[in-house]
């Protein structure tokens, strides 16, 4: 059954992400309308270039338009099994070519699809219950596939036509070279531009791995340069791979083999602007990232408001 969000007033807020603040080369930070706490996931539509943000707590998302500045609120997830629930309802992000965003659902055990423009849930996908963290999600041309933090389990959706319904334990990885403990296992992941390849990180391991979406084969990246442990969101460019990683405030900037099977780190950056990094984007010119300040939550002492962070491609140089 199709579902709708519920629209509330236009937010505004000056959120110039464009030219001056790349020119200066320089790390900032940009505040988020008061409907946006403890942001986490963070997506740039390809259809009309705005950033999309969302509330790890509430699943409200927000609008950002580049070339103003202006926030629009696109609705708050509404959801009565999950009214309740006290965990994190919202995390990793995607929008794909048809306006459409991907969300990982977190402690709800379930996942999303959202139409952009119109706020409208086009497909809401469940997992059987139990101690779950939908994490993180990556977009392909035919499916979508989700990381689950808690399960050993990689969880995927088709992207053609979505529908309610349960979402697919596509791979197993309870026996693989995958190892699943106490604590947070896999989180941030990428497909590759020619949609052969996931690329999965291992947060408490600090560990990359390929996975072959033919064959499901999977294969340890090998990284020189030093730890990539608590890596939270993942982008992938090419043969560069930035690496979110969340507790330590950092950006990681690696190297990868054409086959995808090594990387070296290339440089590592940090900023005062980074408060708790999630998920990340890819601008143009620019990484964007939300401070999903999730640390501080349970004394609910974040800093307010809440932002996003703007880190120049430059820095990386």
């Amino acid at each position: 059954m199709v579902s709708r969000w519920k629209l509330a007033a236009t937010a505004v807020a000056t959120l110039c992400i464009a030219h001056p603040a790349l020119a200066q080369e320089t790390a900032r930070k940009i505040p988020l309308p008061p409907e946006i706490n403890y942001p986490e996931g963070v997506a740039i539509s390809p259809v009309d270039g705005h950033v999309y943000v969302n509330s790890a707590t509430t699943g409200t998302m927000v609008r950002v338009n580049p070339q103003d500045g202006t926030a629009r609120l696109v609705g708050t997830l509404v959801d009565p099994a999950h009214a309740a629930l006290t965990g994190v309802k919202a995390l990793g992000l995607k929008v794909d070519h048809h306006g459409r965003a991907w969300v990982a659902g977190g402690a709800t055990g379930s996942a999303y699809v959202v139409q952009v423009d119109s706020g409208e849930v086009l497909a809401r996908f469940s997992t059987p219950a139990g101690n779950t963290l939908i994490n993180d999600v990556a977009v392909g041309d035919t499916a979508a596939y989700f990381t689950d933090t808690r399960r050993p389990v990689l969880w995927r959706a088709l992207a053609d036509n979505p529908r309610s319904g349960a979402l697919e334990p596509w791979l197993d990885l309870s026996s693989s070279v995958i190892r699943y403990g106490e604590g947070a296992n896999l989180n941030g992941i990428a497909v590759t531009a020619d949609g052969r390849f996931l690329v999965v990180t291992h947060m408490q391991r600090g560990e990359l791995y390929r996975i072959d979406i033919a064959t499901r084969e999977i294969t340890r990246i090998e990284v020189e340069g030093g730890a990539i442990d608590g890596g939270d969101g993942l982008i992938l460019a090419g043969q560069r791979l930035y690496i979110v990683r969340q507790p330590h405030q950092e950006i990681v900037a690696l190297n990868l083999s054409a086959d995808l099977t090594t990387a070296r780190v290339h440089k590592r950056v940090t900023s005062p602007v980074l408060e708790w990094p999630a998920t990340a984007a890819l601008g143009q010119n620019a990484l964007i990232i939300g401070n999903s300040q999730l640390n501080k939550r349970t004394t609910d002492t974040p800093v307010r408001p809440f932002s996003i962070a703007v880190v120049p491609l430059s820095l990386f140089d």
